[in-house]
């Protein structure tokens, strides 16, 4: 009878290793469980509701334009797919296919809100091809206002959904310990 108690097992070492890898998992498992809880869970900007106001009133999906947001600023590309989507109409395949100079110059200054006297410029000098090439490089002054929603972390959810996980481990891994109890002792409430 004296080997069917748990003291007989402590006396075999591969019995205390078993412990150990047991105890090793129990507490990897709830450890997963709880970064899953908080990954679900996480703080995060919400692509699909926010988007880009632009100056004459327009928005701008950012899904809809491949823009994701990681904080409540754009990056330098995705701030220069807003100002291009805000600021004219052309885009770079028009700008590459030699649309005509004038309806360039046109479409640029449609949009800004500073004036930009064309005929002074061409008076001064200027070819209607270095005004236009002043105006692609000075499309950054197109104004947008990014409204970007923030979704913040749901304590309730994620202190509710880890504490039901870590009941459901704690009752889990007590039924493998019962069941390994009845194989091998034969018994699910062994004597000490």
């Amino acid at each position: 009878m004296e080997n069917k108690t748990i003291s007989y097992l402590n006396s075999k070492m591969w019995y205390r290793s078993l412990k150990v890898i047991f105890i090793l998992s129990f507490i990897l498992a709830i450890i997963f469980s709880l970064i899953g809880v908080y990954f679900e869970y996480k703080p995060e900007f919400d692509n699909e509701k926010s988007y880009v106001v632009c100056k004459d009133g327009r928005t701008v999906s950012l899904e809809d334009n491949n823009i994701y947001l990681y904080s409540s600023y754009v990056g330098s590309d995705d701030d220069l797919t807003i100002k291009q989507r805000c600021g004219h109409s052309l885009t770079l395949e028009e700008l590459k296919n030699g649309v005509s100079d004038d309806m360039i110059i046109e479409r640029l200054l449609a949009n800004r809100s500073k004036g930009f006297d064309v005929d002074n410029a061409i008076k001064s000098g200027y070819s209607k091809e270095e005004i236009k090439e002043y105006l692609i490089k000075n499309i950054d002054q197109t104004e947008y206002k990014l409204v970007s929603i923030y979704t913040p972390i749901h304590w309730v959810a994620v202190v509710g959904y880890s504490f039901l996980i870590i009941l459901s481990m704690i009752v889990l891994f007590e039924i493998i310990k019962r069941i390994f109890y009845y194989i091998v002792l034969g018994t699910i409430r062994p004597k000490k």
